[in-house]
């Protein structure tokens, strides 16, 4: 999803509604021998990330700096890297591939729970939503049986 931030949740919903769509339509068409399949990029320097940083006063070099922390490759993806995966996936030689999601982000979903684990050790513990304390676990409201 462009223009917003990697794992918000703002972007999070969107891709995750994407994903769940590939599946439904996978197995819709299915009976009618088609296929789908999605392709989730990582970091990607596009040309609208270079226009950003020029109009920000910021080099190319400091941009490609940036985002390292997002793959274990440690650098943004070309957009040639991004498409040649997804244009295989819709091709023949992917044919019997059908309701599967294609991480193409350098190695961020192998890493990407040491990377949460590692940032709320940072943090530290916080509450999962509103009157919830970090300090006091949540315990169910009891029932009367």
């Amino acid at each position: 999803i462009g223009g917003i931030a990697c794992g918000t949740r703002a972007s999070v919903a969107p891709k995750a509604a994407m994903q769940a769509r590939a599946r439904r339509v996978a197995a819709e068409g299915a009976a009618k021998g088609s296929g789908a399949n999605a392709g989730c990029p990582g970091s990607t320097l596009t040309g609208l990330h270079s226009a950003r940083a020029k109009a920000a006063g910021k080099s190319l070099e400091a941009l490609k700096t940036e985002r390292q922390e997002t793959s274990l490759l440690a650098r943004w993806a070309e957009p040639e890297e991004i498409a040649w995966p997804i244009l295989w996936l819709a091709s023949d030689e992917a044919s019997f591939i059908t309701g599967e999601i294609l991480d193409i982000n350098g190695g961020f979903t192998a890493h990407s729970p040491t990377y949460a684990t590692d940032r709320e050790l940072e943090r530290g513990p916080r509450p999962r939503y509103p009157g919830h304390t970090a300090n006091r676990p949540h315990r169910p409201p009891s029932v009367d049986t």
